[in-house]
């Protein structure tokens, strides 16, 4: 019986001892998640305006998760890609509960027929609510090859 008390002593131990590092393993993947997703909503809209020779939109959506919130400076509720020239919502991203995007700019981007972002340089901060590591994705015109650049930082 002492035996079997010990054991369970050692195991609430240790998992006591785990427990934050798996929280920070699993708010470090959401964000990575919402970044990655987001990257991919960016080249979405470059493609499409180079491809449609129009316009092309990335936006928070609003608290409906239906509609583009121009001004929308934190983007709980996901963002859409939307063609500008016809209105339609070329790509949704609705985030789950857990996870939160920051931009910077509090503007929505607008890639022109060119490929090229509006405003020419943006920086967005990707966090989950229980912060671990987040990621900042940004971009500017000026850079050499103009690639978006991803970097983990950690939480303030």
């Amino acid at each position: 019986m002492l035996e079997l008390m010990v054991t369970m002593l050692i195991m609430a131990i240790l998992a006591a001892l785990v427990a934050p590092s798996y929280r920070s393993y699993i708010a470090n993947n959401q964000a990575l998640t919402v970044a990655d997703a987001l990257n991919a909503s960016l080249r979405l809209a470059k493609t499409e305006a180079l491809q449609r020779g129009s316009p092309v939109k990335v936006c928070g959506a609003d608290i409906t998760a239906q509609t583009c919130d121009d001004t929308a400076s934190y983007w709980t509720y996901g963002w859409q890609v939307i063609d500008v020239a016809s209105g339609n919502v070329l790509h949704n991203y609705t985030p789950n509960g857990t996870q939160a995007l920051y931009i910077i700019e509090g503007t929505s981007l607008v890639y022109s027929p060119s490929g090229l972002p509006s405003p020419g340089a943006f920086t967005f901060v990707v966090t989950p609510n229980h912060c671990a590591t987040g990621y900042i994705i940004s971009y500017d015109s000026l850079n050499p090859g103009g690639a978006l650049q991803t970097t983990s930082i950690p939480c303030p």
